[in-house]
């Protein structure tokens, strides 16, 4: 980031300082408040999908919120060397981005196929709009 930034001429390399150590601890007190924010609503996420699965529904709304449960499978990968491997002999890269590609992992299992070091679970999410 090159972007010239007009400052004021009275503002000395100190006040910069300064103003940088200010704007550094505020950005690390939102960063653990949106740390607590994440964690209020993954729970709240499991509270609701744990409530629809109680309650037999995977889509319901309420005013002007709708929600619904999807689900896709994914891989977790319990033996790199192995999944490596696959990989390698089948010439098969295009299933790694840092983490298994989802989709490319999910055609593999709907041709009947299995990745060795792999084990397929359901991962699920909650889908949330809010309309005009």
């Amino acid at each position: 980031m090159n972007a010239k930034v007009d400052l004021p001429a009275e503002l000395t390399l100190a006040d910069l300082a300064n103003d940088r150590d200010v704007l550094r601890e505020r950005k690390r007190e939102l960063e653990a408040e949106i740390k607590l924010l994440d964690q209020a609503l993954a729970a709240n996420e499991l509270a609701i999908i744990e409530r629809l699965d109680e309650m037999g529904v995977s889509r319901f709304a309420v005013g002007k919120l709708s929600f619904s449960i999807s689900e896709n499978t994914v891989g977790n990968v319990e033996d790199w060397d192995q999944v490596y491997d696959y990989i390698k002999a089948n010439n098969a890269f295009h299933l790694v981005q840092r983490r298994l590609a989802n989709a490319a992992y999910k055609e593999l299992l709907d041709m009947g196929d299995s990745l060795p070091g792999v084990v397929p679970f359901n991962k699920r999410s909650l889908n949330f709009r809010k309309t005009a």
